[in-house]
């Protein structure tokens, strides 16, 4: 099931802006968030069919299948609330309203738990940016199977196949004059042998390993050759995090933060602040307020005017207001369970 189908079915009856749009904290060239309901027939659910959700390529829209979305927004997931409180409706056949007609029945104080581990979760993030964008020049240029193999000089010394061939004495051979073979019970190691002809070769095009050939008898072995497979490995799942990182990360985010030398994700930071604010004021008993009056101040964190430190720091004070506020908050520790069975079953017999 794709969006086409989905809405060619008729199922959506609801459609709402949420994102940065819905908090007041966009900018220019932000992505518009769209995230919605649809309720699949009875019939299909019980023929074994069910399809909780469906989404785009980019996650920038998604729908929930309204039992999905109860389940979720019963747990106190912030981003159904965003949902259930957007007041930037795209599509609304009605039904809706009419099975949510109060926002409160859903409030609880699991949003402690949820909103806090969600703020975590943007730190986290915001250093998995960091890693990225600070790794090292070698980790993230494309490197072949020769730069991972070493030669065994006298003793205990060896060189890099690629520093070797640079020697002045070895600079006429080329790689085509060698060939391997491999040593028993010695994994990546090889045996070196001279091929006059050059009719040999250490690596074939866009190889993944070093290269066997046949040992004319009687050669006499040169050199031993190792192959670290296991960094080679490692190398290569580097390079496909990075050039995916690369492709996913957004364009104008990634220049925010290298404008101002940023060695974090400051959108991410930013979000941290916004959803600790937002488990704040519902434990406060003040309601879900998802237009963040503290908007400017949460834009100027995801334009890089505030240090991490400073983020931290406040991040850590707010968790701790949020521990005593749990203890005293009037908010329900669940949502009623009689309630949300019987909301479910209300809407599966009504689209049986």
């Amino acid at each position: 099931m794709n969006l086409e189908q989905l809405k060619k079915n008729g199922w959506i009856i609801y459609d709402v802006i949420v994102g940065s749009h819905l908090y007041g904290t966009n900018k220019e060239g932000s992505d518009t968030d769209t995230k919605g309901i649809f309720i699949q027939p009875t019939k299909e659910i019980l023929a074994g069919n069910y399809i909780s959700q469906v989404s785009d390529d980019k996650q920038d829209t998604t729908y929930y299948e309204i039992g999905r979305f109860i389940e979720l927004i019963s747990g106190s997931n912030p981003n159904m609330l965003d949902v259930l409180g957007s007041d930037k409706i795209i599509y609304d056949n009605g039904l809706f309203r009419k099975y949510f007609p109060d926002n409160n029945k859903f409030l609880t104080s699991k949003i402690k738990h949820t909103f806090s581990g969600y703020a975590y979760s943007q730190i986290q993030k915001a250093k998995g940016y960091n890693k990225k964008v600070n790794w090292e020049k070698s980790r993230t240029e494309r490197k072949d199977v020769l730069d991972f193999c070493y030669i065994l000089l006298d003793k205990e010394d060896s060189i890099k196949i690629k520093d070797f061939f640079e020697v002045p004495e070895n600079t006429f051979i080329e790689t085509t004059h060698w060939g391997l073979a491999k040593i028993n019970n010695f994994p990546d190691c090889y045996s070196m042998y001279y091929f006059p002809d050059g009719n040999g070769g250490i690596i074939s095009e866009d190889s993944n390993d070093v290269q066997l050939r046949e040992i004319p008898i009687k050669s006499q072995r040169k050199y031993i050759l190792r192959f670290d497979k296991a960094a080679y490995s490692t190398h290569c799942k580097d390079f496909r995090e990075y050039q995916q990182w690369l492709i996913d990360r957004n364009p104008l985010r990634y220049a925010d933060n290298a404008k101002v030398g940023n060695d974090f994700d400051s959108k991410n930071m930013s979000h941290c602040i916004r959803l600790l604010n937002t488990s704040i004021d519902l434990l406060s008993d003040k309601g879900l307020i998802l237009k963040r009056p503290e908007k400017d101040y949460l834009i100027s964190i995801r334009n890089g005017e505030v240090s991490y430190e400073t983020i931290i720091n406040e991040a850590e004070t707010k968790m701790e207001l949020l521990n005593s506020l749990y203890e005293t908050t009037t908010l329900p520790r669940e949502v009623d369970s009689k309630y949300i069975s019987d909301l479910l079953l209300q809407i599966r017999l009504e689209h049986l």
